[in-house]
């Protein structure tokens, strides 16, 4: 899914017939919904999702009720165009997922149980981070006032805060973050904290 910021409202959806027939896509409540049949787990071919709009507020993606489908045929990359601006973003995600771009919001959370890759950049008043599950987050050049970070399973974390934050991490994972003695962390399991 490509996501562009834009004065103009427009979704283009590049698929086979067979996937096209399988999907709904409608505007209700100022919300699109892009939903799909659960027989879609079962066709191989990618969906190119490309998507302009003025706002953007919040993604929500699930993995669907067939609990049968491969995790890889639910993979779902958003890739942010153009560096987007709002008030608050919220990304709710499960499966695999894969998330790029520049964002400036007062408020961003990303919450995902499952798969996730994340390069972010930009800048952020308040970061809420929660993982389950096995994460890669680069976010090192996405500028974070405040923040809490919290990552339970496999993870490798990159951040940047400049002021006070909170760090859970439960499981195996390298914590990568900036020099700063207001950032309270607690850990569980196996950690390596490293600080820049």
């Amino acid at each position: 899914m490509s996501i562009t910021q834009s004065e103009k409202n427009n979704v283009e959806i590049n698929a086979s017939e067979e996937q096209l027939e399988l999907l709904d896509v409608s505007v209700s409540n100022n919300t699109l919904t892009i939903d799909g049949d659960k027989k879609l787990g079962n066709i191989s071919r990618k969906i190119y999702i490309d998507v302009e709009m003025k706002d953007l507020e919040s993604i929500k993606m699930k993995k669907g009720d067939n609990e049968n489908i491969k995790i890889s045929n639910n993979e779902v990359a958003i890739n942010f165009q153009k560096e987007m601006n709002g008030d608050s973003l919220m990304i709710y995600g499960q499966g695999k997922m894969e998330i790029n771009g520049g964002l400036h919001y007062k408020y961003i959370k990303l919450f995902h149980e499952g798969i996730i890759n994340c390069d972010l950049e930009g800048s952020t008043d308040f970061l809420d981070l929660y993982t389950q599950g096995i994460a890669n987050i680069k976010a090192k050049d996405l500028l974070a006032n405040d923040g809490n970070i919290y990552s339970e399973g496999i993870s490798k974390i990159d951040v940047n805060m400049l002021n006070d934050a909170k760090i859970k991490a439960e499981g195996i994972h390298l914590v990568k973050y900036n020099d700063n003695p207001n950032i309270k962390f607690k850990r569980e399991g196996i950690v390596l904290k490293q600080v820049d």
